[in-house]
């Protein structure tokens, strides 16, 4: 719903978007819902990939030491 809101204030700005027809309404709250769960899905992968690669690996340099 925001995201409708949203494309709504931004289609009545001047210079903003021009989005017409119900098709294009119905489609660009999805579209843009899609783009941004992907990207924090991806986001959130990336950075739990990292935080968790980087603790194995000091794991493994501790345990080599002993």
């Amino acid at each position: 719903m925001t995201t409708l809101v949203s494309l709504f204030v931004a289609s009545i700005l001047p210079g903003g978007l021009h989005i017409r027809g119900v098709l294009a309404w119905v489609l660009a709250p999805l579209v843009v819902w899609l783009v941004t769960a992907l990207g924090s899905w991806i986001l959130g992968w990336a950075l739990i990939t990292r935080r968790f690669g980087d603790r194995d690996r000091d794991r493994g340099r501790t345990s080599s030491k002993r």
